[in-house]
């Protein structure tokens, strides 16, 4: 995911560059919760690449919205 997305965050645009815990780190992002589908986990049109700093912040609000 991270090579296809080009180590771009899909929810921001910023590159990619830093390494965990780094705030622009990369972190693999399920759009849908899979809440243990197997089929959503690895589903790559359910994966996005996005920072982790997004992923803390905003990711998992979303999840939680969702859930």
């Amino acid at each position: 995911m991270i090579i296809r997305d080009a180590c771009t965050c899909q929810r921001t645009g910023i590159v990619l560059g830093g390494r965990e815990p780094s705030p622009d780190s990369p972190v693999v992002h399920h759009v849908v919760p899979h809440r243990g589908d197997p089929a959503l986990f690895w589903d790559a049109a359910n994966l996005e690449t996005v920072s982790k700093a997004w992923h803390d912040e905003h990711g998992q609000r979303e999840d939680l919205a969702q859930g």
